[in-house]
């Protein structure tokens, strides 16, 4: 990839479709093939549902400040259920998360497990 092409961050559903699809075209190779069984293995919304989450965590009110692509990405992933498990997705970015934005976030987080 050359320097001046994006990166962008992908869930895992988003990861698994694109490896399935060069799975089809040709044989994977050996790091591809175990990145397909991680995808698989660890994936727990659809593709579909992993956007959504995605777009709906990064246009919240309350947690607009906080919220940035890759917290969204890592809470679309491993879906916290509390307050407690939500917080260490915020440690890295050393952001204080108020009772509201986490009641926010985790509503939005519970529509998707249930």
């Amino acid at each position: 990839m050359a320097d001046n092409e994006a990166f962008k961050l992908a869930t895992l559903p988003q990861v698994k479709s694109l490896l399935e699809e060069d799975e089809k075209r040709s044989e994977l190779s050996y790091e591809k093939k175990l990145a397909l069984e991680h995808a698989k293995t660890f994936s727990t919304l659809s593709k579909t549902n992993s956007e959504k989450i995605m777009k709906e965590l990064l246009s919240l009110e309350k947690s607009k400040e906080k919220m940035n692509d890759s917290i969204a990405l890592k809470i679309s992933e491993h879906l916290p259920r509390t307050p407690s498990e939500l917080r260490p997705f915020f440690a890295k970015e050393r952001i204080t998360l108020d009772k509201e934005a986490a009641e926010e976030i985790l509503a939005v987080v519970k529509k998707y497990i249930e």
